[in-house]
């Protein structure tokens, strides 16, 4: 999903849904908007592929929640994310408002690793936001 949002109810955590102007911030979600496919499925195909054996780990990190199995799948996979399916058509109006000064923030629940690398492969993105998903929804606004 992508949401154009207020810079300042973007760094206070207010709603975007109440922002009914021109903002001044596109916030673009990774997974399904961004990407035409799941990093974490991704990574989990390129886990199990290069180093099989992992596969029985899976569920155990899984048992853990799933911002544990994020982390670990990313932590032993490396996911290219220069092959994955990006949607075109987005990132070509992404440049766009880019070109009209908005800032890009990617918004993700993906790993860490993972969003910086897809931050790093376009020069698009201002920052990105990345959700922890351990006990309360924590975030925290991280410049590239």
């Amino acid at each position: 999903m992508i949401f154009p949002v207020n810079h300042q109810q973007l760094l206070s955590g207010s709603s975007y849904l109440s922002v009914m102007t021109e903002s001044q911030v596109v916030a673009v979600d990774l997974d399904g908007t961004l990407t035409l496919t799941d990093t974490l499925h991704e990574s989990v195909l390129t886990l199990v592929r290069n180093k099989p054996h992992f596969l029985l780990l899976l569920p155990f990190w899984l048992f853990q929640g799933i911002a544990h199995l994020k982390q670990k799948v990313a932590e032993h996979s490396d996911l290219d994310v220069t092959t994955l399916p990006y949607n075109q058509p987005l990132i070509d109006w992404l440049k766009d408002e880019k070109l009209r000064g908005k800032k890009i923030i990617l918004s993700t629940a993906a790993n860490k690793k993972i969003a910086k690398a897809v931050v790093s492969n376009f020069d698009l993105f201002d920052a990105f936001k990345d959700f922890i998903h351990k006990g309360e929804n924590i975030f925290s606004i991280s410049n590239t």
